[in-house]
């Protein structure tokens, strides 16, 4: 059992998020980080978005709290 490498299109398509929110959830931690695979490629462990994935659709992670004011 091999390893798979998913490009940002994949990532998107399996998330529903934009490539600017993986981009920003990324810099701030709460997103699995990118690899790089080559000079020009980088790609996200399957495994990694499989994980954060359904951390989030079990309710592991508690949304953010609208701010009333």
């Amino acid at each position: 059992m091999g390893i798979t490498i998913l490009n940002l299109k994949q990532v998107r398509e399996r998330t529903s998020l934009s490539g600017p929110t993986i981009w920003r959830k990324e810099r701030k931690g709460d997103f699995p980080a990118r690899k790089q695979i080559s000079s020009n490629r980088v790609g996200w462990i399957e495994e990694e978005i499989e994980s954060w994935l359904s951390q989030r659709l079990n309710g592991v992670v508690a949304p953010k709290k609208a701010r009333t004011s």
